[in-house]
């Protein structure tokens, strides 16, 4: 290691000059309060939504600062560059839905001001986990073996358990873990093929742990090994009471986890095992012994057309058919609004229904949505293309789901989470329109009149399907208006589970408590080691640390575990994943010491998703801001997917950095897929061996000052004003994560 010796240079004391919002330098809280509820309270504040029914991304509590600042994978207290709140902003990503004209995101002065905000916050421990007792694996396996004791031997076989332990031991707040028990009860009862609802027995006193009878259900032994094979969290407590559990229940796995059967079960390929769904629209048209064409052909139909839909981009029209459990819906979505895509002026689709009419009047779509009755009144769900063939999500160009990272209409989750309390009450748009439009000839409008009902009529039937549906979750001990900050319970469930992780969180589903999880991390392998080092200053990706929690448990606990997927499945699916969201991808940076001094020298592990160009960033207490790297003496920026590089290092080398004095320093990385250049930051190696420049604030105006100068250029010009969720082009995609290191003497 060689080269030159990069001193961070760091400032005693605090300051921080803002400029605006008016007041900032007084109350941060206020000033950033403001921004939110300017530029952000449209898309991600439940009661001050514009243009939207749900939420986007299942964050729907914008202006509660408080609750903001208690979910670290929102903020990071003290942490601006580690706050998604903050670094979505910055990376020009929120608010996602800027335009040419009207749109602006926060300016640098606002961005300046919501920094001010995190920077004020402390971290604090959770005041739920201090008032809790901590419940233990050992106590979670006693307390199911106890249960299970007291029920015949002719019931023990049928019982499963499902926990919310991990969340209790976590800090989940007692509103949110309610929420989630409620969660549990609906989506249980949302994937059963039997007419009876199943409430699930809490069976400890802290109501973290469920007991249910498969059987009710209408699931049996085979299918709960199909539920066991996708499990990542099997952990074998060699223990005489968890081979009791085992033995009793016929099962390798009696319990799994509340959360994570909630993400895999309400989506596919799980939740068609479970619910038994077949891969076409006319198998399932037989399984529920339903003949949607003879229907059609005797007008046995009642539709209803709309051009706004939550989910679909284009217009949409509804088909209801009565089956014996209850109803049968079906929609016809468009990619577009022309021709064949307008039911407005093809109405009588799709062709192969109405005979001849239909050549003339029928509309040609694209796929669509069936919600069917369950037979104890809840609702199952299926996707299909246009020619009736099972879709696991739906085009994003046809539909699109908000609250999903990925926008994706995906089979299940999406589904009970738009249509939270059964079928959405819609006003039908085209009957009136039809009828009074004489180019129909009388024939069409006919039929038209017959199968398109009145307002009245139309409600009655909707009124009547969501009864039915309301009233199931009631049985279930569901409140049906319940909702966590806008999102509908099963999805906030869902939502939970795919969170990054904390160190605490991450100890909780290993069974241990911060402490004792970080001192076990600090004892184990290198790897072990580098994970506690990045739960120290940063969150762990939940897919990543699904990948580690098999090895984590059998290296650092006494227990032994299993990760029961297909392997094969598994890398099948991973060839198919698409790439990283255009605007997020993980990006991985701690530091490789324990320890912060004066003189000590400072290395740094840096990881991505995706590749891409680091730039890594010092800023001193003062805001003064020094580029670490790339610098005169290592100017190739580039850094390899799934890699891991040490900089200073064999690869990324040629120079050190040390510390100069004692204090706070944060050093920032970024890391930019689209460029190998960061906006707002030009160097000058022949001047300066490391570009230096005054404030870190005035950097982030600098950089957002192009995209701004861009949408009101483009605003003035002859551009098409009609955008889409596709990236921007004026917008880089950039992962940015910072650590605060406090230096000692």
């Amino acid at each position: 290691m060689g080269g030159l010796q990069s001193v961070l240079i760091l400032a005693t004391g605090f300051g921080l000059a803002m400029a605006s919002p008016a007041r900032a330098q007084d109350d941060p809280a206020m000033a950033a309060l403001a921004v939110f509820k300017t530029h952000c309270a449209r898309c991600h504040q439940e009661d001050q939504l514009v243009e939207r029914k749900k939420p986007a991304g299942g964050f729907g509590y914008i202006l509660n600062l408080e609750a903001v600042a208690r979910n670290p994978e929102y903020i990071q207290a003290g942490n601006p560059s580690a706050s998604q709140v903050y670094t979505r902003i910055t990376n020009g990503s929120m608010p996602k839905d800027m335009d040419f004209a009207t749109v602006f995101g926060p300016s640098g002065d606002e961005t300046k001001a919501i920094a001010a905000w995190i920077d004020s916050l402390s971290e604090a421990a959770s005041s739920a986990v201090a008032s809790r007792s901590f419940i233990d694996d050992e106590t979670i396996v006693r307390t199911m073996a106890d249960d299970l004791e007291t029920l015949s031997d002719f019931d023990r076989p049928r019982v499963r358990y499902f926990t919310l332990t991990h969340l209790h031991n976590s800090g989940d707040t007692d509103e949110e873990l309610e929420i989630y028990r409620q969660a549990l009860a609906k989506l249980l009862n949302s994937l059963s093929t039997e007419s009876g609802i199943v409430v699930p027995e809490p069976i400890d006193e802290a109501k973290t742990i469920f007991r249910a009878d498969i059987t009710d259900l209408g699931w049996d032994e085979a299918l709960w090994k199909t539920i066991e094979a996708a499990n990542p969290y099997f952990v074998d407590y060699d223990t005489p009471l968890m081979q009791f559990l085992q033995t009793e229940t016929y099962s390798t796995v009696p319990f799994v986890r509340a959360d994570w059967f909630a993400f895999a079960a309400s989506q596919p390929p799980l939740y068609y095992d479970i619910l038994d769904l077949p891969d076409s629209k006319a198998k399932l048209e037989t399984k529920l012994g339903i003949d949607v064409q003879r229907n059609q052909a005797s007008l046995k139909i009642a539709r209803a057309g709309f051009q706004q839909s939550g989910v679909s981009r284009n217009n949409r029209m509804i088909e209801r058919h009565s089956l014996s459990t209850g109803a049968f819906w079906e929609s016809f979505d468009f990619s577009g609004n022309k021709e064949r895509q307008s039911f407005f002026l093809f109405p009588l689709g799709p062709q192969q229904a109405f005979r001849a009419f239909s050549d003339e009047f029928g509309f040609v779509h694209d796929g669509g949505e069936i919600i069917f009755s369950l037979p104890n009144g809840l609702q199952g769900y299926y996707l299909t293309d246009d020619k009736g063939a099972r879709l696991d999500t739906g085009p994003t160009k046809i539909v699109q789901d908000p609250s999903r990272r990925d926008q994706a209409v995906t089979n299940g989750i999406s589904c009970m989470s738009c249509h939270d309390q059964g079928m959405q009450m819609k006003e039908d748009q085209v009957r009136d329109y039809a009828l009074a439009h004489l180019a129909f000839p009388k024939e069409v409008r006919d039929i038209i009149e017959e199968i398109f009902p009145t307002k009245e009529e139309m409600t009655e039937l909707m009124q009547e399907d969501r009864a039915r549906f309301v009233g199931a979750l009631e049985a279930a001990g569901v409140d049906p208006t319940l909702k966590l900050a806008g999102e509908e319970i099963v999805s906030a469930l869902f939502l939970r589970f795919e969170r990054d992780l904390t160190m605490l969180q991450a100890a909780a589903e290993l069974g241990l408590d911060a402490e004792s999880f970080r001192e076990r991390l600090n004892m184990g392998s290198a790897e072990t080691f580098a994970l506690k080092q990045r739960l120290e200053f940063n969150l762990v990706p939940r897919d990543q640390f699904v990948e580690l929690f098999a090895g984590l448990v059998n290296e650092i606990t006494d227990n032994h575990a299993t990760d029961l997927r297909d392997k094969q499945v598994a890398l099948a699916a991973e060839a198919t994943k698409k790439p990283a969201s255009t605007k997020r991808f993980d990006l991985a940076l701690y530091p490789n010491e324990t320890e912060f001094r004066v003189g000590s020298a400072l290395t740094f592990s840096v990881k991505a998703e995706v590749d891409c160009f680091l730039t890594l960033i010092n800023v001193d207490e003062r805001k003064r801001t020094t580029v670490l790297f790339p610098n005169k003496f290592n100017q190739n920026n580039k850094i390899s997917a799934g890699r891991t590089y040490t900089v200073p290092g064999a690869e990324i080398g040629g120079f050190a950095f040390k510390f100069q004095d004692p204090g706070k320093e944060t050093v920032i990385g970024k890391c930019n897929a689209s460029r190998n250049e960061m906006r707002g930051i030009e160097h000058d190696f022949d001047q300066s061996a490391f570009t230096s420049f005054g404030s870190y604030d005035e950097y982030v105006s600098r950089a957002l000052a192009p995209r701004r100068q861009i949408i009101v250029t483009e605003a003035s010009g002859d551009q098409d004003a009609d955008r889409t969720t596709d990236p921007d082009p004026h917008v880089d995609i950039i992962a940015e994560q910072g650590v605060v290191l406090d230096v000692k003497p």
